[in-house]
């Protein structure tokens, strides 16, 4: 469920355009996907929790844009 919900709350901090939250949805897990394999493959980790793991990243790293773009002058 992790790996349905959080691309999308992360495209959702980044834009409030629906079409725009579906493409980068979908670019944001695949790449933390592709990602995940890649580093679970070189750490002899599980690869499904690193693929959370990075896609909970994700979303942290753009609550902290978005909190940023929010800030007054």
């Amino acid at each position: 469920a992790a790996l349905l919900v959080t691309p999308a709350a992360t495209a959702y901090q980044l834009t409030r355009r629906f079409r725009r939250m579906l493409g980068l949805s979908i670019a944001i897990g695949a790449t933390c996907a592709v990602a995940g394999l890649y580093f679970s493959y070189y750490l002899h980790a599980a690869s499904g929790a690193t693929i959370v793991l990075l896609v909970t990243i994700a979303f942290f790293m753009a609550m902290l844009v978005r909190r940023r773009q929010n800030r007054p002058a």
